[in-house]
Formats: C-alpha cells, sequence, structure tokens
C-alpha cells in the first residue's frame, strides 16, 4: 500500500511520453519526432504505405520507400526478394515499422535490413500477447490479423510473440548482425482515466518482473540499433 501511494503521490509516473494512435500515419509522425537526430542523409523505409514519413523529413534528406501498395518509390515483396536490389549500407538509417511480423520470412529480412544501413535501425514490433487480451476483454473482435476470416486476407500477422521475446530477438539478432541496441522504449495504450492509471500502477506493482508486465500491458517495443565500428 505505501508503494501504492508513493506512486500515486509522485504524478510524474502518470505521464506516459511514448504514445501514438494505431494508424500509420501516426506512427510515422511519432518516428519523425522521437528519432529525428537519427533520419538524415539517406532513409529507407521499409513498409512505407503511403509514404507519410517523406513530407515529415528534412528537404536535404534522400528518402526511399518500399511496400507491396500504398504509395511507394520501389513495390517490392520481401518475402520473395528481401533488399536485393540495395548495395550494403546503402542508407544512413533504416526503418521497419511494425512489418516484420507478417513476414514468414522475419530473420532473413532483419538480416538484410541490417545489411544496407549504414549507422542506424530503427525497429518496432506489436506485443501480441498484449493486442489479444485488449482484443479478448473490450470485445472488439479486432485480433490484428490473427483471426479466421471467411475469405483469405491480403495481409495478416504470421508470428505470435510477446513484449519480451520481441526486445530479446532484436537484441539477438542484432548482435549478429553487427549492430546493439543504442536505447529501447515500450509504448503503452492512451491512460484514458484515473481509474485505468491505478489498475495499471496496481499490476506494476503486483508483477516486480518487469518482463511480465511488459508482456501484459505495453502493445509495442521499440528499438534503436547502431552499427558498430569494425576493428
Amino acid at each position: 500500500m505505501n508503494n501504492l501511494k508513493k506512486l500515486i503521490k509522485n504524478k510524474s509516473k502518470f505521464k506516459i511520453k511514448a504514445q501514438y494512435n494505431s494508424n500509420r500515419e501516426d506512427r510515422a509522425m511519432f518516428a519523425a519526432k522521437k528519432f529525428k537526430n537519427y533520419l538524415k542523409e539517406s532513409i529507407l523505409d521499409v513498409g512505407c504505405d503511403e509514404g507519410y514519413l517523406r513530407e515529415l523529413l528534412s528537404k536535404d534528406v534522400k528518402y526511399i520507400g518500399i511496400d507491396l501498395g500504398g504509395k511507394p518509390d520501389f513495390v517490392i515483396n520481401l518475402e520473395i526478394d528481401k533488399l536485393n536490389k540495395f548495395d550494403d549500407k546503402s542508407f544512413h538509417t533504416v526503418l521497419c515499422l511494425d512489418v516484420l511480423e507478417h513476414l514468414n520470412n522475419l530473420h532473413d529480412v532483419f538480416d538484410d535490413i541490417c545489411r544496407v544501413s549504414k549507422k542506424y535501425v530503427i525497429i518496432s514490433l506489436p506485443n501480441s500477447w498484449h493486442l489479444f487480451k485488449y482484443s479478448l476483454i473490450s470485445g472488439k473482435k479486432e485480433y490484428k490479423g490473427w483471426g479466421l476470416p471467411l475469405n483469405n486476407p491480403i495481409d495478416r500477422h504470421k508470428w505470435f510473440f510477446n513484449y519480451e521475446e520481441a526486445l530479446n530477438f532484436i537484441r539477438e539478432r542484432g548482435k549478429m548482425n553487427n549492430f546493439l541496441i543504442k536505447y529501447h522504449f515500450p509504448v503503452p495504450y492512451h491512460f484514458n482515466s484515473i481509474r485505468h492509471q491505478l489498475f495499471h500502477i496496481f499490476f506494476k506493482i503486483y508483477y516486480r518482473n518487469q518482463y511480465k508486465y511488459n508482456n501484459l500491458f505495453y502493445h509495442t517495443v521499440w528499438a534503436l540499433l547502431e552499427r558498430q565500428k569494425t576493428i
């Protein structure tokens, strides 16, 4: 109880610095603001959709977006061609935001993303456990591509993993490609009431293991990876 009182008293605990609506336009705006110091020189946006990020960058930044639909500069099927069109270390920064979970060959594509990056990689992956739990509790039946529709969907999630697994994958697969995480952070849903805030605070105290809490309550993990110098 004392711990709960301390958390309630400290209003800064209620402030969530990393939030955005779950659509591609808001995600691009969030990335442009959060990583503005790393979006320089040349950018490859893997899974660009309508290319929302392009308009948010400085005019001197070379931007290339790839996707199967939307308004990409190049239409590329990552499950067939990966990033074979681009040479090693072609881009200062490569972004891949909520894309890998849609690919059967996400390990190979992750490696290719690292290959074409000269300096930085920005990755976001959803926490499937939380998103599925949220759909069940809310009753909205929004299973984010995991359901069984009558007709074959154009796009769907092909991997089911939690927050801890996503972060570990980014960290360890990055090391395999000579990239280390510079920093990472979780993104929660909006806390729209004091009751909601107190609910999360209670469970943060209850689950002393941070990963257990993250797996239940954070919907996305973001990470900035940096290429290491070779000797």
